[in-house]
Order: C-alpha cells, then sequence, then structure tokens
C-alpha cells in the first residue's frame, strides 16, 4: 500500500495529518467508520480509548513494555524470517523431509512455527515469556505454532518436563495445547534426527 497527500501552506503555517487504517467486511461498513472518525477530536477520542485497552490488556497479561517489545519483534520474524534467527545453512540443506513429517505431531505446518529448545530448569523463565507473548498473539486472532522441545532425556528426569506443564497451567494455556495455533510440547528423545532436522527447518525463528 502506497499513500500520497498533497498538502500547500502558507508561509509559517502548520498542518496536522492523520493516516488511519481501517478494516470493515464491506466498503459500505469502511466508508461508515472512516466518517465517524472525519475529525480530529474523533481521532483523539479514538486514539485515547485504544490506549485504554490496550494498558488494560498489558495489566491482565502481565506485560512490561520490554515483554510488548519482544512480541512485535518476534512476530516480525514469524512473518518475515530473518537467517538470524533460523537454522543453520547447514541444516536446511540436510533436510529431506516435507510438510507431511510434522502431521504425526499433530502440527499442520499451515502457519508460522516459533521452535525453542529447553533442557533445564532455570530456562522455564524464557518459556514463561514465550507464552505470555503467545496468549497475546491469540487474542488478536493471529495463529501461530509455538513448538517447545524438551532435550532432557526422559530416562534421566521428569522434572523439566513437570515444570514445563505447571508453567503452562499458571498462565492458563492448557486450551491451546494441540490446537492449531496452539502450542505443542515435544520430546527430544522421541524424535529421529530427520524429525529434528525437518522441525529446524521449518521454523520460522528458533531460539535456544
Amino acid at each position: 500500500m502506497a499513500l500520497g497527500q498533497e498538502i500547500q501552506l502558507d508561509g509559517h503555517a502548520s498542518a496536522q495529518l492523520a493516516y488511519v487504517t481501517i478494516r470493515g467486511s464491506s466498503r459500505a461498513e469502511v466508508m461508515s467508520i472512516a466518517n465517524s472518525h472525519s475529525s480530529w477530536n474523533a481521532l483523539q477520542r479514538a486514539r485515547s480509548r485504544a490506549q485504554s485497552q490496550m494498558r488494560r490488556e498489558m495489566h491482565q497479561l502481565g506485560f512490561t513494555s520490554a515483554l510488548f517489545r519482544h512480541a512485535l519483534e518476534l512476530l516480525s520474524l514469524a512473518l518475515y524470517p530473518h537467517h538470524a534467527c533460523r537454522a543453520s545453512a547447514a541444516t536446511l540443506a540436510a533436510n529431506s523431509r516435507g510438510q507431511s513429517g510434522l502431521w504425526p505431531f499433530g502440527i499442520s505446518g499451515d502457519y508460522p512455527i516459533l521452535l525453542v529448545h529447553l533442557s533445564e530448569e532455570s530456562q522455564t523463565e524464557l518459556l514463561q515469556d514465550l507464552l505470555q507473548i503467545h496468549a497475546y498473539w491469540r487474542r488478536r486472532g493471529l495463529k501461530i505454532d509455538l513448538v517447545i522441545v524438551n532435550d532432557r532425556d526422559s530416562s534421566y528426569d521428569q522434572g523439566l518436563h513437570n515444570q514445563i506443564f505447571r508453567v503452562i497451567r499458571r498462565l492458563s494455556s492448557e486450551n491451546a495445547l494441540n490446537q492449531r495455533g496452539g502450542i505443542f510440547l515435544l520430546r527430544r528423545d522421541q524424535l529421529s534426527s530427520a524429525e529434528c532436522t525437518l522441525l529446524e527447518t521449518v521454523a520460522r525463528v528458533m531460539l535456544d
């Protein structure tokens, strides 16, 4: 989308501009919304209402300004991947499987994937941040699969596995488990090498 507006100003004069994006199911709905926001006062009231709503939502989600910034940064990377946050070139070249290889895990492959590897209980602070961010995305109707890979050997210790579930429950995210655009929890020692390569290949963002 490209917008342009010519403005002719007299000397020492000033002008205020507002660029407004409107979403509607029909042209008539869009025009109705535009007409109701056609004055500067109406725009300022709408902005004030939006800021108040955002503050309430951030408080409900336990968001800090830094976490909100991370949510926007991660969303940008999930939609427009950057090589710095993706798997290495060697991993990408080694992959031999397609999208159907994700289906046994309940992952459709239709949505961007954010993949995180965890190996220690101390890393659940990162997990809590990601779950809060993912809850915010879901409330916005954004479909992004959060795939959590527990790298701890299951025969050695269940501590990390239990800790992950406690964090998920504490943040009331159980309903998103194994849902499209939701949260998927996998065990590293139950994945083949080819499956690990596939997951890392398709992930738009990979965190460790």
